[in-house]
């Protein structure tokens, strides 16, 4: 089973993966374009490329879950999952956006897809951003674009969690993975 994380900026999608990988859950790490932040790991936080090796692996036909995003400063990043690195026959978890999602149910099934929405306040998104230090003219396009990327995600998902306590995230996610949830 392919377990979709996705919730909009700063709304604790990789804070919680981080927390389910540590308790021993598979993990798909995504290919991105983007530059890597100060704190992130290549091949662990993404699989860190340049866009000519992304557009061979796209053109090979390796992609899934193919997205792009225009930064405020008007670079094009994209994002994608290696579709060799999908294993149907164990869990796996990855954070993707909605329309990644929806490629991903797609190519794989429904049967194969569980969407795992976790909602987070604007208020509490900002706030969160603005701790992390992100830099404040792409948090605001973040925060803009993701009202209009996940409206009515909510509707099509197989689970919202919306707690904003990180212990109650993590043991609702696990009990989803673990077919307990109530």
């Amino acid at each position: 089973m392919i377990y979709v994380l996705l919730g909009a900026t700063c709304s604790g999608k990789t804070t919680a993966l981080e927390t389910l990988v540590k308790q021993g859950y598979k993990t798909i790490t995504s290919y991105t374009t983007r530059p890597k932040r100060p704190d992130e790991i290549d091949g662990v936080d993404y699989h860190f490329v340049t866009q000519d090796y992304f557009k061979w692996m796209d053109e090979s036909g390796l992609l899934v879950a193919k997205n792009s995003f225009k930064s405020a400063f008007g670079d094009v990043w994209g994002y994608a999952i290696n579709s060799q690195d999908i294993k149907l026959f164990e869990d796996q978890i990855v954070i993707t956006e909605p329309s990644g999602y929806r490629d991903l149910t797609e190519k794989y099934g429904p049967s194969n897809v569980t969407g795992i929405y976790l909602m987070a306040p604007y208020d509490i998104r900002l706030a969160r951003g603005i701790k992390r230090e992100d830099n404040s003219v792409e948090l605001k396009r973040r925060l803009i674009a993701d009202e209009k990327d996940f409206e009515g995600l909510e509707l099509e998902v197989d689970y919202i969690v919306d707690s904003m306590d990180k212990d109650q995230v993590i043991k609702e996610i696990c009990n989803i993975m673990n077919g307990d949830f109530k």
